[in-house]
């Protein structure tokens, strides 16, 4: 099943902070997502669906104008899910 993630992020820092949507099974899911930028333009993001128990993980590397990486979901306390991701930045 494949899930699309929209994220507003603020930085401070080294500190993410953020909100947005998740999209699965055709529904917006809320969620809030912290973080933060490592000294080697690697970002961690931990976003949390707001209504229900169920997490991401994400691990980015920042390469030129997008990040890779991967990604682990965590629902009821348990590994639901891995894989790969790539996200990319959308400008105002």
């Amino acid at each position: 099943m494949q899930e699309a993630l929209d994220l507003i992020l603020i930085q401070t820092n080294d500190r993410l902070q953020g909100y947005g949507n998740v999209l699965r099974k055709g529904t917006d899911i809320p969620v809030t997502a912290t973080g933060h930028i490592s000294s080697n333009d690697s970002i961690s993001l931990n976003v949390k669906q707001v209504e229900q128990d169920r997490d991401y993980m994400l691990d980015l590397a920042i390469i030129e104008d997008r990040m890779e990486g991967s990604y682990k979901i965590y629902q009821d306390g348990g590994l639901a899910g891995s894989g790969n991701i790539t996200a990319s930045k959308s400008g105002f």
